[in-house]
């Protein structure tokens, strides 16, 4: 809506002081946006991500030793803010249409990061044949004040090594490749046993993307319902006659003088807001919240709602949230062995974890 090529300003035409020549003058109109894209991407990831990760055992030993175990791992996964890094990543993934998560062993601690366009991180997964990610690739740019120039940045991953390279400067030759990127120091022991990191790409882009039309459309309406009242929202003087106006400097009217005793002064009543107009701005919403599987809090008249009620209410977002769990799963279970196997390797107990079969499970949060 704030592009003058789909919504133009208006463009008039005015005489110069009664004399043939034609003067252009534009007036701009006014442009109305609607944050939905925000209140679509925030309603679906409290569904999505509003309960922990459920971990799920899938092996057939028992007893004190792996209650201890998991117990531990739980309490890792806690510890390290885990939960923000899928509530990080599967936002990525929503709001841009894809996301990374990168597990990183620091001082013998496992860390995390989540790479997203969002924060200007250029992508680069390479898949194999099998479609398993075996190598990844992560580009940014960083402004060298000593070169007074952009530098562009390469972080590299595959299933042994990190590397990270820097494009080649205007004044560098030596020691770049015949890309003209410059391997930054030695390659670097990620620590694990496959490549740290998890990529996922949603071919269908954000999750607003389905409703991005009727978006424009109710931003467009909008913007038409405001520019109509700055003309017909208040009632319009009507004059019949002589009359001079007594202001202030700044051309603000104080009185109105009738200088002829034929004149009459009125107002006319201010304009109805069209049924119409007013039907197209609610369907507009309405397809909106439904395209996207949103559901905005019910007005509560008189006392509160059952539990069925709500559930009842809230059922398209629960839906919603039952399909990112399915498209998450493989994603999910890939987080938790990672954290799982650099958890082991900073508990020094790498044998007892890798040995652990389990899996991670987004539960669906259901508002009670």
């Amino acid at each position: 809506v704030g592009s003058e090529m789909c919504i133009r300003d208006r463009i008039t035409r005015k005489d110069k002081d009664g004399v043939e020549r034609v003067s252009i003058v534009e007036i701009p109109i006014e442009r109305v946006s609607v944050p939905m894209q925000q209140v679509i991407l925030t309603k679906q990831m409290t569904h999505a991500c509003g309960n922990d990760i459920q971990f799920i055992y899938g092996g057939t030993e028992e007893g004190e030793k792996h209650n201890d175990l998991m117990l531990e791992l739980k309490q890792g996964w806690l510890k390290r803010n885990m939960e923000t890094a899928k509530y990080e990543f599967v936002q990525s993934v929503k709001r841009t249409g894809d996301g990374a998560f990168c597990a990183v062993m620091e001082n013998g601690k496992i860390t995390w990061r989540v790479f997203s366009a969002y924060n200007n991180d250029e992508l680069h997964p390479v898949f194999g044949f099998s479609k398993n990610l075996t190598e990844f690739g992560r580009s940014y740019s960083s402004y060298d004040y000593e070169k007074q120039e952009e530098v562009i940045y390469l972080e590299r991953w595959d299933d042994k090594y990190f590397r990270r390279y820097r494009y080649a400067t205007s004044n560098e030759t030596a020691g770049a490749d015949e890309d003209g990127w410059i391997l930054e120091g030695k390659p670097q022991l990620h620590g694990f046993s496959r490549i740290p990191i998890v990529y996922v790409q949603n071919m269908y882009g954000a999750c607003w993307t389905t409703v991005q039309h009727l978006i424009d459309k109710l931003e467009l309406a909008l913007s038409q319902l405001f520019e109509n009242n700055k003309s017909y929202a208040f009632r319009i003087m009507v004059i019949n006659g002589g009359f001079e106006i007594q202001g202030d400097l700044r051309g603000q009217a104080r009185a109105i003088l009738l200088d002829d005793p034929q004149a009459k002064a009125g107002f006319m009543e201010k304009a109805d807001v069209s049924t119409s107009f007013d039907l197209q701005l609610k369907q507009t919403l309405q397809f909106i919240l439904m395209g996207s599987f949103t559901v905005l809090p019910p007005e509560v008249r008189s006392g509160d709602l059952p539990g069925v009620a709500i559930k009842i209410l809230y059922s398209p977002a629960v839906e919603q949230a039952i399909r990112d769990k399915n498209f998450f799963n493989d994603s999910i279970d890939q987080i938790v062995n990672l954290f799982k196997e650099g958890y082991g390797i900073e508990q020094k107990q790498t044998l007892a974890y890798s040995s652990l079969d389990v899996r991670g499970e987004i539960i669906p949060y259901v508002h009670q």
